[in-house]
């Protein structure tokens, strides 16, 4: 009798978990669609954020090129 019920609940759990796994890979074209459309536009913030990355380590280039300036200006008048 035990055997039969472990049996029977292995063979619920079985029927129930195959049907959960069939139903996580029904895929709409809809649901692609958006996916693509979101992709890119992720790809295009990224972009706009590495752009604005770039152009702020040029200014933080030449803000470091004025402070060298102006340090080795002090040192020449100091000294």
């Amino acid at each position: 009798m035990k055997f039969s019920k472990t049996l029977s609940v292995i063979a619920v759990a079985a029927l129930l978990s195959a049907g959960t796994l069939s139903t996580g890979t029904i895929v709409s074209a809809d649901s692609v669609s958006d996916a693509k459309s979101a992709v890119s536009k992720n790809q295009s913030a990224t972009a706009a954020l590495v752009a604005k990355l770039q152009d702020a380590q040029v200014n933080v280039s030449k803000i470091n090129n004025q402070i060298s300036d102006k340090v080795v200006s002090i040192q020449k008048n100091a000294g």
